[in-house]
């Protein structure tokens, strides 16, 4: 008779659901930890600068796992419904504080209130009557567009009467920016082909003389190596040129980025946002915060940055208001 051999030891253990879910919570978390580190690597590697970008999803999702990881059951769906309530959570934030911005703090005697606006207003995006629409309802003194090419023009004529003072670059390839502003504008510089950002730089004029206006576009991820040279190169730049500085634009970089920092330390300047702005194409679901304004120490936000509306754009406009001190 033949003998059937006997199984060996622990084969066919199954691993029970429970035990299984837990490990997987127990892996995300792991990972999730570790990626929140990405800000501090990014010192010793530029991949890890790109990755965070992310920092706030990657909070979200060790949270999400943590808790999954304690449930006494369906812990990896507990865990990922946690995570898209986040992500649901990081869009709808920026929205619910810019339905009613805050009131601008009181002045002080020596101080004059300017409301700034940074909108990428993308190529593609052939509706200037909605752009325009959208500047005129934000009311800002100071506007910088980026990505407003010649299809955009109209644009101008439309919001003479409101801002009757405008320099731009539209004709330049990889330009594509102005500037609108309620006060008079001198000493304009643009640059497109070369080490740094495009940029585009006016100085004010009237209670605001001496005060400088950049708007810039770095290039985008992965490029990060290229988003290091040119913001290094920009704030050599500037620091060349004297006097107070208002920075807008695209920075395609997130408040978690040393790059950022790099940038804003190197010309003694304040990063005043951090909501999200982009992406807007895919339903109201901005993710990260790539939009920027930057202030010289002297100055002051008066209240927290909001987004208004994205006018057929892919980005979210930027509004603030600021208080500049003037001379007596």
């Amino acid at each position: 008779m033949t003998e059937i051999a006997a199984p060996a030891a622990g084969a066919g253990k199954l691993i029970k659901p429970g035990r299984k879910g837990r490990r997987l919570c127990l892996a995300g978390l792991i990972g999730s930890a570790l990626a929140l580190s990405t800000p501090w690597l990014s010192l010793y590697s530029l991949i890890f600068d790109f990755l965070s970008h992310f920092t706030l999803h990657y909070l979200i999702a060790a949270v999400a796992f943590l808790i999954g990881f304690f449930m006494p059951r369906a812990r990896v769906l507990t865990a990922l419904l946690i995570i898209a309530a986040g992500i649901a959570a990081i869009a709808w934030w920026p929205q619910y504080v810019s339905q009613q911005p805050q009131s601008p703090a009181a002045l002080a005697q020596n101080e004059r209130q300017l409301r700034l606006m940074t909108f990428n207003t993308w190529l593609r995006n052939k509706d200037w009557q909605a752009v325009a629409a959208e500047v005129r309802r934000s009311n800002p003194d100071i506007v910088i567009l980026i990505e407003f090419g010649k299809e955009k023009r109209a644009a101008f004529n439309a919001l003479k009467k409101d801002y009757p003072y405008s320099v731009h670059c539209i004709e330049k390839a990889f330009c594509h920016m102005a500037i609108l502003s309620k006060y008079p504008l001198y000493d304009v510089e643009t640059r497109n082909i070369w080490k740094g950002p495009a940029y585009i730089r006016a100085r004010l004029g009237a209670d605001f003389d001496g005060v400088y206006i950049y708007g810039l576009h770095s290039t985008r991820p992965p490029f990060v190596r290229s988003q290091i040279v040119q913001l290094q190169a920009m704030a050599k730049r500037m620091h060349d040129v004297p006097g107070r500085k208002i920075v807008m634009g695209d920075f395609n970089s997130t408040p978690y980025a040393r790059l950022l920092s790099q940038f804003a330390n190197h010309n003694a300047l304040n990063r005043i946002t951090f909501l999200p702005t982009w992406p807007s194409r895919w339903g109201p679901m901005p993710q990260l915060a790539i939009d920027h304004v930057f202030l010289s120490k002297d100055m002051r936000a008066l209240n927290s940055a909001w987004i208004g509306r994205p006018a057929g754009s892919d980005h979210y406009p930027t509004i603030v208001d600021v208080a500049v001190k003037v001379s007596p």
